[in-house]
């Protein structure tokens, strides 16, 4: 039986219902990718709590359609997967699609290797690195650099695209950005507009910005992309 200590190591009870097949893939896929259940819900753009109170307490009962589609680019899976179809009616992801929205292998760090990689939705600790990657040139006189893993559509970055960060570079408007409170990842998107402490972030095309203020948060230039 599968809890809430796959993520956090705290007692969350039991999958509700008991075996249920979509909830017991959202604990897998989140366990394997080191996402906990707040990354979850903030990459669905919901509260916090969402994505527990979905796989512990049944609510709500299914997934609305917006959500299962994010949440199942986010976790590497077919939305089928997160439907509860089942397996022998299921459209397959092809092997492009999936290993595209997967994470990035967990290589670890070396002289060769020496920059973090970080979930979308993450912390930016050393720690909570996913992986390592060779630093690029652009970066070289950059301390604190990183990188982040696209597990999602973020205008116009795609599922499997990986953005280099340099923490020290100021940002102008239309660069593409990475914001950062309380060492975690809050939104990766193009900025559109500063107007003293607060900045608007394009997060996926069709939206509206969201507003961020650098009160409380630090907004830091992607210096490049590379594709998988």
């Amino acid at each position: 039986m599968l809890s809430q200590t796959h993520l956090s190591g705290k007692s969350g009870g039991a999958i509700f219902p008991d075996g249920d097949p979509v909830r017991s893939q959202i604990v897998t896929r989140a366990a394997a990718l080191g996402l906990t259940y707040a990354d979850l819900s903030r990459a669905v753009q919901r509260n916090e709590t969402y994505v527990h109170q979905f796989v512990f307490r049944g609510t709500p009962k299914r997934l609305p359609e917006d959500v299962r589609e994010t949440l199942a680019r986010t976790l590497g899976v077919s939305e089928d997967e997160l439907r509860g179809t089942p397996p022998g009616q299921q459209r397959r992801l092809s092997p492009a699609t999936r290993a595209a929205v997967m994470s990035p292998p967990a290589t670890p760090a070396t002289k060769e290797r020496d920059l973090p990689v970080f979930t979308e939705a993450g912390a930016t600790l050393a720690s909570a690195a996913v992986s390592w990657t060779p630093r690029p040139r652009s970066l070289d006189a950059a301390p604190g650099s990183f990188a982040v893993w696209v597990s999602r559509k973020h205008g116009r970055l795609n599922p499997g695209d990986m953005v280099f960060v340099h923490p020290s570079q100021p940002p102008r408007d239309g660069d593409l950005v990475v914001v950062i409170k309380d060492d975690r990842i809050v939104a990766v998107g193009d900025l559109t507009r500063q107007a003293g402490d607060l900045v608007s972030i394009l997060v996926t095309a069709d939206g509206k910005p969201e507003r961020f203020s650098l009160g409380d948060t630090r907004v830091l230039k992607v210096a490049s992309i590379q594709l998988p």
